[in-house]
């Protein structure tokens, strides 16, 4: 997780600086594999990025396997409902 977490701040970094250069509609896509889903913190860690690194939170876009949002049904549907109001709008 600690790894995952230290890679999406680079990327939401990176993003920021992009859109911040004149590039406003850049996105930075991030994969979020399954046992960042299992990780109880998930949500809260992901806000707590998204709000330390000020990037534009429709700019990041999560990219979830077909696999892991079947194999965590309910984990997805709290993710999509604590998004939905304030992180990544889009989702793969």
């Amino acid at each position: 997780m600690a790894q995952w977490l230290k890679g999406l701040t680079k990327a939401c970094m990176e993003c920021r600086k992009w859109n911040e250069s004149g590039k406003p509609y850049y996105k930075m896509y991030v994969s979020l594999p399954a046992l960042v889903l299992e990780k109880s913190s998930f949500s809260q860690d992901l806000k707590e990025v998204l709000r330390t690194t000020e990037v534009n939170p429709p700019n990041i876009v999560l990219e979830i396997e077909e696999r892991v949002v079947f194999g965590h049904r309910e984990k997805m549907r709290t993710l999509h409902n604590c998004l939905y109001r304030e992180g990544p709008k889009r989702y793969t």
